[in-house]
């Protein structure tokens, strides 16, 4: 059941990402982290990949127990 004053396609968005969503998603950011390796001197695309695998992993960048 849909409640009554709720946006119906927003409520329709919300069950079907808790019902499709990628479980593991944040074990393989983590995973992908470890083996992360700059290449060819490319800081850039470094921290690039770096930023995006900790977004993924949901790991807090300003805490510093995660430097």
């Amino acid at each position: 059941m849909i409640p009554r004053r709720s946006n119906t396609w927003k409520e329709l968005e919300k069950r079907f990402k808790e019902a499709f969503s990628d479980y593991a998603e944040c074990e393989r950011a983590q995973d992908e982290l470890k083996k992360l390796k700059m290449k060819n001197d490319n800081l850039d695309k470094y921290l690039a990949t770096f930023e995006t695998q900790a977004l993924r992993a949901d790991i807090d960048m300003n805490d510093h127990m995660n430097l």
